[in-house]
């Protein structure tokens, strides 16, 4: 029986380490991967690399039994205003579990919200909403001290089992969230319609 892998995702700032080998940023802002999936992803102009990363990440089993290495490839780009402060980041994220183990496609907790489903370009996604005050430090470098996220995730199987999800972060002033849900209806509309405009423009 394989194990499942719990899911951990939408972090908004990371550290830097490898570069990735079979999954790599090319010339203007285009993301290639070579497989799983097999996608040219072209980011808008405007958007700065500030983060990349390739190599084994350690993930926990869902019923706590113990863990494994999974490996991943992701890219993070942040768009600023013109203060410098971050307006919004997009946030590519592609995981091979080990051969034998599986992904668990339901989120960990009920922070996110709004699930639905779309496909793009050939990919189907589930997606999500998840809202959420910063750390005041982080604060500091956005236009706002609150985020609001779009998370599309994708599962592919093959010999082995594989992730590819996109998140697409913006930041909103905090009386807009209360319990960790935007009481803002219009915003969430607005947000959500951009969010898929978004990646239906860099998907190719």
């Amino acid at each position: 029986m394989k194990k499942a892998l719990l899911l951990v995702v939408f972090s908004l700032f990371f550290s830097g380490c490898a570069t990735p080998i079979k999954r790599f940023v090319a010339h203007d802002n285009v993301i290639v991967s070579e497989n799983h999936p097999k996608v040219r992803l072209v980011v808008p102009n405007g958007y700065e690399l500030f983060d990349k990363c390739s190599g084994k990440n350690e993930i926990k089993f869902d019923d706590g039994s113990g863990s494994s290495y999974e490996h991943q490839d992701w890219f993070q780009f942040r768009k600023r205003n013109n203060k410098g402060l971050i307006d919004n980041v997009l946030h590519f994220r592609f995981s091979d579990a080990p051969k034998g183990m599986s992904y668990n496609a339901g989120r960990p907790d009920n922070s996110y919200f709004n699930r639905s489903a779309v496909t793009i370009n050939g990919i189907s996604y589930t997606t999500y909403l998840i809202a959420r005050k910063q750390s005041s430090d982080k604060a500091k470098a956005t236009i706002d001290a609150c985020i609001m996220g779009k998370l599309f995730d994708s599962f592919l199987t093959d010999e082995k089992s594989h992730q590819f999800s996109i998140s697409y972060t913006s930041f909103i002033p905090c009386e807009k969230l209360v319990d960790g849900r935007v009481v803002d209806d219009g915003l969430v509309h607005k947000f959500d319609l951009q969010a898929n405009e978004l990646i239906r423009k860099i998907s190719q």
